[in-house]
């Protein structure tokens, strides 16, 4: 599962992992050789919708590399009893 934290040593920018094809493809997949699934974190959280917004964000971290992109619901309220 990837992360949307920034390695800005690795990558020379601040964008987070789970969009960055430097660290997905580059790192992971050529690099450590990863033949698995790459799953994103929840691409709806706060700091991902406000710089990217849901639809670009999840355009770019399937183009950065990832198989399975997790969007979740708005979770809603249970109902008392």
């Amino acid at each position: 599962m990837s992360a949307h934290i920034a390695f800005p040593a690795l990558t020379g920018s601040n964008e987070p992992a789970t969009v960055s094809a430097a660290v997905l493809t580059g790192l992971l997949r050529d690099s450590l050789r990863f033949p698995g699934l790459v799953v994103t974190d929840a691409l709806m959280m706060g700091a991902i919708v406000a710089r990217y917004g849901a639809g670009e964000a999840t355009r770019t971290a399937f183009l950065a590399g990832s198989d399975l992109l997790l969007i979740p619901p708005t979770p809603t309220p249970r109902c008392s009893r």
